[in-house]
């Protein structure tokens, strides 16, 4: 009788609440007596997924899938930091659009009416 184990298993919805959507994230690591540990990491948006598998069979395998995770790890936290360096500029164009629709609208309004 094959017994499987769940080492591992995070089902997550990436937007907050407010934001709303379907994005979303499993992560799954599980052991069984005939397979082994099977590793898995599932990561979709509105319209995309993609499915990675972290193979542990032997122990090349298992190296690799460690340096997998580390690299995801070092790439995330350089992404989420060139985000958070790019949220001056994205405040600036949103300011920036803001006023521009206001001008239109004001400019709009003081033309009167058109025949």
């Amino acid at each position: 009788m094959v017994k499987e184990k769940v080492l591992y298993k995070k089902r997550a919805f990436l937007n907050s609440d407010s934001y709303g959507g379907s994005a979303h994230v499993i992560a799954e690591v599980t052991y069984d007596d005939c397979c082994g540990v099977s590793a898995n990491l599932h990561i979709a948006d509105c319209t995309r997924a993609i499915d990675l598998s972290f193979p542990t069979h032997d122990a090349k395998a298992r190296a690799n899938s460690l340096r997998k995770v580390g690299m995801l790890i070092e790439v995330l936290t350089k992404f989420e930091e060139a985000i958070l360096e790019g949220v001056p500029y994205a405040e600036e164009a949103e300011r920036k659009s803001k006023e521009e629709r206001k001008k239109r609208r004001k400019a709009k309004a003081s033309s009167g009416p058109t025949r």
